[in-house]
């Protein structure tokens, strides 16, 4: 006696149980780093609230429709409150390193505007 067939399994009726879904995690940007020879000059367009944090040496800004031009040394930094086009130079015997990114990944850290209000 031939023994039982078998049923065919399809792969297009197996149920797979669903694991529960784990809360998703905000995505956070990454940061930007640059790295400036001495006398470097580098041209950026900046959004609105995104941050440039002077990591080591000293950078020159001039931003765009401004009179005013504005040094930032280590630990400083410049928020844009607009869209602006600004232009940087590194300053000094040193290459000057800087970061690029949104103010929420900065918030408190010493970052003030080009206008002096933190």
């Amino acid at each position: 006696m031939p023994p039982a067939a078998l049923p065919r399994l399809s792969w297009s009726r197996l149920r797979v149980p669903r694991w529960p879904r784990w809360p998703r995690w905000p995505r956070v940007p990454t940061p930007s780093w640059h790295c400036l020879p001495s006398g470097g000059v580098l041209r950026l367009s900046l959004r609105q609230g995104e941050v440039l944090l002077v990591r080591r040496g000293r950078l020159w800004l001039t931003r765009e429709g401004d009179a005013v031009d504005h040094l930032l040394e280590a630990g400083r930094g410049h928020v844009s409150t607009c869209a602006e086009s600004v232009v940087v130079e590194a300053v000094g015997a040193q290459p000057c390193g800087f970061e690029r990114h949104s103010v929420c990944a900065v918030a408190g850290s010493g970052v003030v505007s080009a206008a002096g209000r933190g």
